[in-house]
């Protein structure tokens, strides 16, 4: 009695995974589905949105001018389905702030060139800015200077 007892234990052990791995495999690939339609980006004018989530939802604003570089992945399986990711990292850490996965190449490096031209734009703004700083603390101290020295002329005559 003892080994028909154990033999049935087994059994349902048995029936309960084959039963229940499949049922779990299906509800988790039909999850990703569902968060992949719910998953969306956007790129305007100052930054970058992007949501993600199913049960909990996720929204990401990086403005343009915090974006320090932007990177294209591909992995085998992407290459062999002609998809990529795009991942964009800011100032002050090792991993990527936002990734974008699931892109077709043509559009991943669509948006690469779009991101990239608009970080070179917000650098040479930021230098015309910094040189015009520049240029005005020079143009002042050198009125200081012509004021001092045309002060130091008249108190020597």
């Amino acid at each position: 009695m003892v080994f028909l007892k154990e033999e049935l234990f087994s059994n349902w052990i048995w029936l309960l995974l084959g039963f229940s791995l499949p049922v779990l495999y299906v509800v988790t690939i039909l999850l990703y589905h569902l968060g992949f339609k719910k998953r969306g980006y956007a790129f305007r004018k100052h930054d970058v949105i992007y949501k993600s989530g199913l049960v909990r939802e996720s929204t990401i604003i990086i403005p343009n001018n915090r974006v320090q570089h932007v990177a294209l992945h591909q992995g085998f399986l992407s290459r062999q389905f002609g998809l990529a990711s795009i991942e964009l990292f800011t100032a002050g850490g090792n991993h990527s702030d936002l990734e974008i996965s699931g892109l077709l190449l043509a559009d991943a490096q669509k948006i690469k060139n779009m991101i990239s031209i608009k970080i070179n734009d917000n650098l040479e703004k930021e230098e015309l800015q910094t040189s015009s700083e520049i240029e005005t603390d020079i143009s002042i101290d050198e009125i200081r200077f012509d004021k001092q020295n045309k002060e130091e002329i008249k108190n020597e005559n």
